[in-house]
């Protein structure tokens, strides 16, 4: 995700100073967040799931919670920012792909 080793990697540091995991948005506000996208922001559906490419201006609330997810997963596997979100100043200049479960209400995936 455009970060060096040293940035990312938690697992050959103390982690007990680190901040605890942001708590996950309400999903009232994710799909505020969707509701609102321009529709050609929608790419497709398949099944349950939804596909959207955007940019962070239009999601604050799913980038909070993408931001949240990429903590929790990247220090899973001993890496991660040691911060409550992993949001960083690249998140602005890209485009955000997510998957959305229109069924269970949830982010279940995200790439940028």
């Amino acid at each position: 995700m455009g970060r060096d080793q040293t940035e990312r990697n938690v697992s050959d540091s103390d982690t007990s100073n680190y901040q605890a995991i942001a708590p996950a948005v309400h999903v009232s506000d994710l799909l505020e967040d969707i509701e609102q996208l321009p529709a050609e922001h929608h790419l497709l559906s398949s099944g349950e799931f939804e596909v959207y490419c955007t940019t962070i201006d239009h999601i604050p609330s799913v980038m909070h919670e993408i931001g949240r997810m990429r903590e929790s997963n990247f220090r899973q596997v001993g890496e991660g920012t040691g911060q409550s979100l992993d949001i960083d100043q690249f998140d602005k200049d890209y485009h955000h792909l997510f998957v959305w479960d229109r069924e269970k209400h949830k982010l279940v995936g995200a790439y940028r």
